[in-house]
């Protein structure tokens, strides 16, 4: 169906080791990987959303990462640093570049121009895409 307009798709499962290293090469578009959660969102938005070598090696926002140092700053459990990280999130949702869009096995990271995921509401608690309503814009 997807070949039909010109779309193919390769999928390449590699060694959970290898992961990271394949991500950033630049050569995929998405990558979905199991990972673990964590109840301090100091942790998610530090890897997932600022400049790091490991999840994020593209680049950042600079305003969300200000925004990321202050708030990991504040006391653990407090109701500053709840405040700040609930308007990070809303910040998140307003300027997305970058979405990782869940943060429970399985996870995934895409590309902005990579259309139709915010549909994929099953596929995030499920690992079970539906790959009929995906687009990619051209970039």
């Amino acid at each position: 169906m997807l070949a039909d307009v010109g779309v193919t798709m390769t999928f390449e499962v590699v060694e959970s080791s290898l992961s990271q290293e394949s991500w950033r090469s630049g050569n995929f578009d998405i990558s979905i990987q199991s990972t673990n959660s964590s109840p301090d969102p100091a942790f998610i938005i530090g890897n997932y959303y600022t400049m790091n070598p490991v999840f994020q090696p593209y680049g950042e926002d600079p305003e969300l990462k200000a925004m990321h140092v202050e708030a990991a700053a504040l006391p653990y459990g407090s109701p500053e640093r709840d405040e700040a990280y609930q308007e990070i999130a809303a910040y998140i949702n307003e300027t997305p570049s970058l979405l990782h869009y869940c943060h429970w096995p399985p996870a995934g990271y895409y590309h902005s121009y990579l259309l139709g995921m915010e549909d994929q509401g099953w596929a995030q608690v499920t690992g079970v895409w539906d790959v009929r309503n995906l687009a990619i814009a051209e970039h």
